[in-house]
């Protein structure tokens, strides 16, 4: 199957006002980065792929962008059951930042992402004697042209199996997302309505491994790609069984269905920083060290050593001198005559190259469209709030690519388990990172104008989460306060004791209290809580104003016991509550909160 060409270069009408420029100047488009402009598409991938791993800078940019859309995914249109197996499912089992990440990145650098499911099975061979299918890693088998000759284990009989049997593992935690790369991919996209067929072309080494017959391949492949490579054919995949990610470009462009990474039209710029990089190596290591000489001084008549004496032997003296000089740096050394010392080139710490390839650099990242000063970090803050949105709106075609790739997973997944149907999306970075929007929202929510979720959503919290949480610890300050509360009045009835001349034995009910009557009864905090107990559910039977009633006077009476009392009330309160909206919801046939 051929690739599809695209325009490279000056391909324009050459009549007519043209020409007549053509005489008298030189085309500008004709450059020596358009000599090697790619042709067809796999062109294209050779260079973006060379682009990508030769310039750091430019492919950390663009994986930065691909990271700032990232975020756990949201599950939508499904019940709470349904919602939790979701985001576990994304979250947790395949881990979908990660594997968004991975997506993008080919995204950005090919233009081109295709990623299909790949589901586990167990792979058998049948016996029909013992009616039986055996699991193939147990077996000793040889595949030679397409077929299986093995031995059963249980009726030792020889078989040759043509097709084998595959069970898929309906396991969730063993699925695996597979990237496939661009090189062995074929697209065939029909004119008018769109539609594409995608074609596997594998690589040599898997196509001699599968007819060599190596278990490690053979085992794990679908059989379907099996017979397509014994066949020598490339395979076909079904309809919605992998998902396209495209960079679209200029409808006159016939790409066959290919996406044009965005290297493509930035590749004067990247050739342009290459060569500046290239230039800087050469100067860094001709012109940076110079090079040194040392020679006779001239002299005059028989007393130039020039003429007097032998210039061989000068010489290694000369180096011999050098050799000594760098084992002893203190050392003394003679020669019959002087030298002259020169220093030849060096000037290369002269010449300022950074700032030719940081402008040059940037003008690459602006052209991709990651702005240079936010990928540098030298943006100013007043202006940061738009720089961001001009920054989210030039990639929002990214988010939507993520968003169609997470509703495609969401709906073979549920076909493959058999899970009820639900939408999920990958939230969009918002304005909700600006810090006045945060402190605005904060204030809205204080007021009353908006909920708590909206409120606290974009900060990163659950409103029912947080709410549970004040509870939570309102309680565990109530359990406190009244633990604190009878331990105090435990030190003061012994204090009391004490100071009126009683003893341990007294506390205990022996004879011997202050003026000869009862000793006074100790009361436990167990105790303290039973009677807390019987009040609260008493008073919570009476009438608003008898209860009121009597909380004044237990007030007056006991004060430790009224603030027991008190915070046992507000927990039966809170109990009931509870109670009530678990039968509410249980009438209604609604799963009570977890």
């Amino acid at each position: 199957m051929s690739l599809p060409t695209f325009p490279t270069g000056n391909q324009g009408n050459q009549s007519g006002p043209v020409t007549s420029f053509a005489r008298h100047y030189p085309d500008p488009f004709q450059t020596y980065s358009s000599l090697l402009m790619p042709r067809n598409i796999g062109e294209a991938l050779g260079w973006c792929e060379q682009i990508w791993f030769k310039n750091g800078t430019y492919s950390r940019a663009l994986s930065r962008v691909v990271s700032y859309f990232l975020s756990d995914a949201e599950v939508l249109d499904a019940s709470e059951e349904e919602k939790d197996r979701y985001e576990e499912f994304l979250n947790e089992t395949i881990n979908v930042k990660v594997v968004l990440r991975l997506l993008g990145i080919d995204f950005m650098a090919y233009g081109n992402s295709f990623s299909s499911i790949y589901v586990p099975f167990k792979r058998s061979l049948y016996c029909k004697p013992c009616k039986a299918e055996i699991p193939i890693e147990h077996l000793e088998y040889k595949f030679t042209r397409g077929k299986f000759h093995w031995t059963c284990p249980k009726c030792e009989g020889t078989h040759v199996s043509e097709k084998p049997i595959d069970r898929r593992i309906a396991d969730p935690t063993q699925i695996y997302i597979k990237r496939w790369s661009p090189h062995e991919i074929h697209i065939m996209k029909h004119p008018i309505s769109g539609n594409k067929i995608f074609l596997w072309d594998p690589s040599s080494d898997i196509v001699r491994k599968i007819k060599d017959g190596d278990p490690f391949h053979l085992e794990q492949f679908p059989w379907e790609m099996v017979k397509a490579i014994l066949d020598g054919k490339m395979f076909e995949f079904a309809p919605k069984v992998v998902y396209h990610m495209c960079e679209d470009t200029l409808a006159g462009v016939d790409t066959g269905g290919w996406g044009i990474s965005q290297t493509i039209p930035n590749f004067s710029q990247a050739y342009y920083v290459q060569m500046a990089k290239l230039y800087n190596e050469v100067l860094m290591q001709e012109y940076v060290v110079p090079f040194r000489v040392v020679t006779p001084a001239a002299g005059q008549g028989p007393r130039d050593p020039l003429i007097s004496s032998n210039i061989g032997d000068s010489n290694r003296k000369i180096l011999s001198m050098f050799n000594t000089h760098r084992q002893k740096p203190g050392g003394w050394h003679a020669l019959p005559f002087p030298v002259e010392y020169q220093a030849l080139g060096g000037e290369g710490m002269t010449i300022n190259t950074y700032d030719h390839i940081g402008a040059a650099m940037d003008e690459l990242l602006n052209a991709a469209g990651v702005p240079a000063e936010l990928y540098k970090g030298t943006v100013a803050f007043q202006s940061l709030p738009s720089a961001l949105r001009l920054f989210q709106n030039t990639w929002t075609h990214l988010g939507a690519q993520f968003d169609g790739w997470i509703a495609w997973l969401m709906d073979t997944v549920s076909v493959l388990f058999n899970w009820d149907k639900a939408k999920a999306r990958i939230p969009m970075p918002t304005m909700a990172d600006d810090i006045e929007r945060r402190q605005l929202l904060l204030q809205l929510m204080s007021g009353n104008v908006i909920s708590k979720g909206a409120g606290l959503t974009p900060l990163g919290m659950d409103a029912d989460d947080q709410l549970h949480e004040i509870f939570r610890e309102r309680r565990a300050a109530e359990d406190a306060e009244m633990r604190y509360q009878l331990e105090s009045q435990q030190r003061q009835m012994m204090q009391q004791q004490f100071a009126g001349g009683g003893t341990p034995a007294m506390m205990a009910g022996q004879p011997g209290g202050q003026g000869g009557g009862m000793p006074t009864p100790q009361i436990t905090m167990d105790d303290m809580s039973m009677q807390a107990d019987q009040q609260a559910q008493q008073l919570l039977a009476m009438p608003y104003e008898a209860r009121r009633a009597e909380m004044l006077k237990l007030k007056k009476s006991n004060e430790t016991l009224w603030a027991s009392v008190k915070a046992k009330m507000q927990t039966q309160r809170q109990e009931m509550s509870s109670q009530g909206k678990q039968m509410i919801q249980q009438q209604m046939g609604q799963p009570p909160p977890m």
